[in-house]
């Protein structure tokens, strides 16, 4: 699928320009990615640029013809290149948040303090997320997937990152309380990767789906941001706990990690403001 075609697929409503323009040689087409000229054909085989040889679509050249590139296309290229890069650390979570429902507005909303630091534009997001699925689908390859039921699965490090987890072992902890369903692949027998299934994950995330998602941490840096200053970080599961407010990562236990929405974590900072009142909110 070519970069025009994944853009689209991410958000329809992204306008993208008909690639109609001028036309560039593979070694100007690398200068402008920062590859080598070898790596351009190997793009166009695979699908991510549409290559022109003799005036027609080409994905490769006979001997002794020229392969040509759009310059629209490899300009758009760099530039989702660039944006994936800038995005890099939230893109993943930001790919399942898409996958659950959330817009791309949404999205903004919901990273809007990450993405006012680094001016990040809702175009830059889809480019991004374009990006992701491509290089999704070069790395899914590898586990012998139809297509159909490479849209089914999903990897861990995806999942690890939508819950805000860094421990492998707390993701096999949640698999073994039979909240996520793997896919075992002949691959995976020969490696440590292993695949999940979209359906199990949606079923584990519940109401929460289109929700971003936040750590105790997490919470108790807003509070420090809320002037809410000296809380232990203790106090806020408890408080949780006590009211009712947020998720168990793993659903049922009596310990271990909490996660929060952002709704749940304007509920526990009016808690808070209720129990010390004279705090003076940030200006």
């Amino acid at each position: 699928m070519s970069l025009v075609d994944l853009i689209r697929t991410v958000e329809t409503s992204v306008p993208v320009a008909e690639l109609n323009g001028k036309l560039i040689s593979t070694a100007e087409a690398a200068k402008i990615l920062g590859l080598t000229p070898q790596t351009i054909p190997k793009y166009v085989r695979k699908g991510l640029l549409e290559g022109i040889c003799n005036g027609n679509p080409a994905t490769t050249t006979g001997r002794g013809k020229k392969l040509l590139l759009h310059l629209d296309e490899i300009t758009l290229l760099k530039k989702a290149e660039n944006a994936f890069q800038r995005l890099r650390r939230y893109i993943p979570e930001m790919y399942l948040l898409h996958r659950e429902g959330a817009s791309i507005n949404d999205l903004r909303i919901q990273f809007s303090d990450e993405l006012r630091q680094k001016r990040i534009s809702s175009e830059e997001i889809v480019l991004a997320l374009a990006v992701y699925e491509y290089g999704r689908r070069i790395e899914l390859r590898q586990y012998r997937l139809s297509q159909e039921d490479a849209g089914a699965v999903l990897l861990h490090s995806e999942i690890m990152s939508r819950v805000r987890i860094s421990d492998r072992n707390t993701l096999t902890k949640i698999y073994d309380k039979g909240m996520l369903r793997q896919i075992l692949t002949q691959h995976e027998q020969e490696s440590k990767s292993c695949l999940y299934t979209y359906e199990s994950f949606l079923e584990y995330m519940g109401r929460d789906r289109g929700i971003r998602l936040f750590t105790t941490r997490d919470v108790h840096e807003r509070y420090e941001r809320e002037g809410l200053k000296g809380i232990d970080i203790g106090l806020i599961d408890f408080d949780a706990g006590k009211n009712k407010i947020g998720r168990k990562l793993i659903p049922g236990s009596t310990r271990g990690m909490n996660l929060y929405s952002d709704a749940d974590i304007k509920r526990l900072i009016g808690i808070q403001r209720r129990k010390k009142p004279y705090l003076d909110k940030p200006r």
